[in-house]
């Protein structure tokens, strides 16, 4: 699977436990969560109005991974 890997991305995978709901960190929106849900990479719930996050295992494995930045989509 070919993972986005912004810098938001990688705050927010950061910043999340592996089973406990947190929020997002400053900075990462729910945009930013429902792109990185549809990768399979977190799960979101909803209190009330405002959502939590947790890591999946693809999460936690992508968070532990070697983030690697190319300018060039080709060399990806």
């Amino acid at each position: 699977m070919r993972v986005p890997k912004t810098d938001r991305q990688k705050k927010l995978l950061a910043a999340l436990a592996t089973y406990e709901l947190r929020k997002a960190p400053k900075g990462v929106g729910l945009k930013t969560a429902i792109v990185a849900r549809d990768l399979g990479l977190v799960e979101i719930e909803m209190d009330g109005r405002i959502p939590s996050y947790r890591l999946t295992k693809a999460g936690r494995t992508e968070r532990f991974k070697e983030w690697s930045y190319s300018d060039d989509p080709a060399t990806d």
